[in-house]
């Protein structure tokens, strides 16, 4: 499925989830990979039209079409995704040939959303990375291009661990996933108690 549709169903699944019963019209977002690239793109769509989301978190997100320049990608080259070839990879799949022959075009940024003109007045983020993702960097671009826009932002590095390493079971994991359950329960003022 191409770019808009996947975008506009998390969107649709999103206000959903604001009428089920308990979210008080509190939710959040939270994607991997490609789940992270569009758990971001659906942030900043969220912030245009003046929606509310409690939180996003990206867990080693691609929000660029040029991740393959990072220093990430050429220090792990041996643990790069994807074919060699850009033309025949997922992100010029997404965006349904897009890059094909579009040299010098800046894709939407909803899909990409390192491309975002403006990331000010988005939702808090907590991003992940893992220290041998090739991904890495892309990650950390956006959460600096965040952290200088004032948005709330918490970055996890994942020492020793590779692309999506929270869906390898493990103590590691187990911790991680902790700590973004502790994420939305502080954005969703769960925790408000302890201030006391």
């Amino acid at each position: 499925i191409h770019y808009p549709m996947p975008l506009l169903d998390a969107y649709t699944a999103f206000e959903y989830a604001k009428t089920m019963e308990g979210s008080n019209g509190k939710v959040g977002v939270h994607g991997s990979s490609s789940g992270g690239n569009l758990a971001a793109g659906l942030a900043l769509y969220l912030r245009d039209k003046n929606e509310d989301c409690a939180l996003a978190v990206l867990n080693c997100p691609c929000v660029s079409t040029g991740f393959d320049e990072d220093l990430a990608y050429h220090q792990n080259f041996e643990l790069r995704m994807g074919p060699d070839k850009k033309a025949i990879g997922a992100e010029n799949c997404y965006l349904n040939g897009y890059l094909e022959g579009m040299e010098g075009r800046t894709p939407p940024y909803y899909a990409f959303p390192l491309n975002a003109h403006d990331v000010g007045m988005l939702c808090p983020h907590f991003i992940l990375g893992g220290e041998y993702d090739t991904l890495r960097d892309d990650g950390w671009k956006y959460a600096r291009r965040l952290l200088d826009a004032g948005v709330p932002t918490e970055v996890m590095l994942g020492g020793r661990s590779c692309h999506c390493w929270t869906a390898c079971p493990g103590v590691y994991t187990d911790v991680t996933h902790d700590l973004i359950a502790l994420a939305f329960q502080r954005e969703f003022g769960l925790l408000d108690h302890l201030k006391k």
